[in-house]
């Protein structure tokens, strides 16, 4: 008997951050959403995913809004009203999202990791730090 080779429907996504966060949430929710109205089963954003400019940009919206931190059990920590509701959207997605270079902090390091998150359904989400930190002097 043949059997049909499995397949897996990858949403790849091409975006232009900006400097407000909740510009990027905003659109990366929509495009969530998008995926799944295709059938998609994983969707992948690129680098920057929620934060692209200065360190303070129009409106006074600053880049630490967009700093995300992980608890013990890998879920976002809903430590600021953004992080809160990255979080929600998180915990409601039902296949698993990969958002690049995420700001995340940690305890005992003043500066933010570059880190790939893969969000699963559910909101856990698994981090790889890249190993050094930012601390561009220009």
């Amino acid at each position: 008997m043949a059997h049909s080779p499995s397949s897996l429907r990858i949403g790849v996504v091409q975006m232009r951050s900006v400097a407000d966060p909740w510009q990027n949430l905003f659109h990366v929710q929509a495009t969530v959403e998008e995926a799944l109205e295709h059938r998609c089963d994983f969707v992948c954003f690129p680098e920057n995913v929620f934060y692209r400019g200065p360190k303070e940009g129009p409106g006074g919206v600053s880049r630490s809004e967009a700093h995300l931190s992980l608890d013990e059990s890998g879920r976002i920590e809903r430590k600021s009203e953004f992080a809160y509701a990255l979080a929600e959207c998180a915990d409601a997605w039902s296949i698993p999202v990969s958002l690049g270079s995420v700001l995340e902090t940690t305890p005992g390091h003043d500066l933010p990791y570059n880190s790939h998150w893969i969000v699963h359904p559910g909101g856990r989400v698994e981090s790889y730090r890249k190993m050094h930190l930012f601390d561009f002097q220009g």
